[in-house]
């Protein structure tokens, strides 16, 4: 459908009606190519990671139109109830994420806060989203910034169990990059939402406060405790008044003993950071951002979680049908434990990667070791707390409170350009456009999340944008055949034209009443 406003021949209209319909027809932000490349669609990896046709769509206008070219008639239609198929009533999770289909991924929850229909049009049309060439040099821009952390070799993964081992694996590695080069990329994390398992890959993870002003805010806002002045030289605290005599004699008073070490002072928060790639060279606006800022509190929310200790391997094990138990197939282990061998040599590991895999050698005791991981990366150390009142019995005792994490509620969008050619020893960093910050908002997502899995499971029928995010129409594939733009059109033009007939003929309206 063409977007001209002269094409329409409308000339009974004024200027203002046909500004309105041609904005809302073909309005566009002008400064924005908004190609910027779709969320992970993660595939399973097929090597280790070592520290270092177009689719034809159905035009049924043009069809009319031949058939009414036509030099005969065509034969009446058959009884469309006996011929045409019936609806998949189905929920869009019933049909595209229960087995042998993959589960919901990160990219599946949060690529409708673009545009519900769109999703959609590409689950019902495509099975997934269609791989533009924005989206495949975004892949290659990806691919280069990991390298940059991780060198990937091939590993041959004989067993369902040995390919989910070399994934966990892979885990447990990019862990421990993060804690020996404060930078990790492309970590895979697992979860829970809503009673369903979902998957991500995490772009990066850093020591490096990405927005030391914002952060500065959230310092202030959070309350932060007052540093406790020190006291004057050869005063004694009343720690130090209560101290038993033997701390005394050797040095060490109650005070100190309680206080955290040295390196606890200064535990460093982890940033999580969405990166994308971007064709133009200015950064989208806010409600372009929008599926990256729901991506980042996903990914916060399932972090914490997995540090927590809150998802269990046995939904993966019922979900993919492995065996927790099975042991690794010996050259599985042999690959994976030869390939680590220089690296745990050159690293800070205590322990080599053989003797690793030989102790744990099933999901079950890899993934406990991969939790281990993740504690003593994300989890803060308890400090204990006198409890305000003596319980009576256990059924007093308060319930034990979620231990807090390093985690930092500062989440990052960065953006990189997609222009140029990444040249091997360059970083990527050089080519970045800005970036932008966000609070992670823990009501936000709730919100989100429980009204887009009504539509996941099917309480409501998929919706299109806001009339104020109609621009976004424009980069759509699906414009042409869409349900809501046609929707949205009818009622523009009958708009126009009664306000065009009220203003041609005012007394018409007055007479009728």
């Amino acid at each position: 459908m063409s977007t001209d406003v002269d094409d329409l021949q409308f000339s009974d209209f004024d200027p203002e009606d046909l500004d309105e319909i041609s904005r809302l027809a073909d309005d566009v932000e002008a400064d924005t190519r908004l190609d910027v490349v779709d969320i992970e669609d993660y595939e399973p990896p097929h090597g280790i990671r070592l520290p270092a046709s177009s689719p034809i769509q159905y035009n049924h206008i043009s069809v009319q139109t031949v058939r009414a070219q036509s030099a005969e008639p065509e034969p009446p239609p058959a009884d469309i109830a006996e011929t045409a198929p019936e609806p998949d009533t189905r929920s869009p999770l019933e049909r595209f994420r229960r087995p042998p289909k993959k589960a919901l991924s990160v990219t599946d929850l949060v690529s409708p806060a673009w545009c519900e229909l769109q999703y959609w049009y590409t689950l019902t049309r495509h099975g997934r989203k269609r791989r533009t060439p924005a989206m495949k040099q975004g892949t290659t821009v990806h691919q280069a910034l990991e390298e940059e952390v991780h060198i990937t070799v091939p590993v041959d993964t004989p067993t369902k169990e040995d390919g989910w081992g070399l994934r966990i694996w892979n885990v447990i590695q990019g862990i421990r990059t993060l804690r020996d080069n404060g930078c990790t990329r492309e970590l895979e994390i697992w979860g829970t939402v809503g009673g369903e398992i979902v998957n991500g890959v995490i772009d990066e993870l850093s020591y490096d406060c990405p927005d030391p002003n914002l952060e500065a805010k959230v310092d202030k806002q959070a309350g932060k405790k007052p540093v406790v002045p020190d006291l004057p030289e050869r005063q004694t605290s009343i720690a130090d008044f209560l101290a038993p005599a033997s701390q005394q004699e050797n040095g060490q008073s109650l005070e100190a003993a309680l206080r955290p070490s040295q390196p606890m002072l200064k535990q460093k928060p982890i940033y999580v950071t969405d990166i994308k790639t971007r064709g133009s060279k200015t950064l989208p606006g806010l409600s372009a951002m929008r599926p990256a800022i729901l991506q980042l509190h996903l990914y916060h929310h399932m972090l914490e979680n997995l540090a927590q200790g809150n998802f269990a391997l046995q939904q993966l094990a019922e979900r993919y049908g492995f065996d927790t138990n099975a042991a690794f197939s010996d050259s599985f282990i042999a690959q994976v434990g030869s390939l680590n061998q220089e690296m745990s040599q050159s690293s800070n590991s205590s322990e080599d990667s053989l003797d690793i895999l030989l102790k744990h050698n099933s999901l079950s005791s890899l993934w406990s070791f991969m939790l281990s991981e993740f504690r003593q990366t994300f989890l803060l150390p308890v400090e204990s707390q006198a409890p305000t009142s003596t319980p009576q019995s256990v059924a007093d005792l308060p319930a034990p409170e979620a231990q807090p994490t390093r985690l930092s509620p500062i989440l990052t969008v960065e953006y990189l350009s997609a222009t140029y050619e990444h040249r091997r020893g360059e970083s990527t960093r050089q080519h970045s456009l800005g970036r932008k910050s966000f609070v992670f908002n823990s009501g936000y997502l709730k919100a989100y999340l429980e009204d887009s899995l009504n539509w996941w499971h099917g309480v409501r029928e998929a919706k299109g944008v806001e009339l104020q995010e109609a621009w976004k129409c424009r980069y759509c594939d699906f414009r042409d055949d869409c349900v809501w733009i046609h929707d949205r059109d009818r009622s523009a033009y009958q708009q126009a034209v009664d306000r065009k007939t009220m203003r041609s003929d005012p007394l018409s309206t007055k007479s009728e009443v």
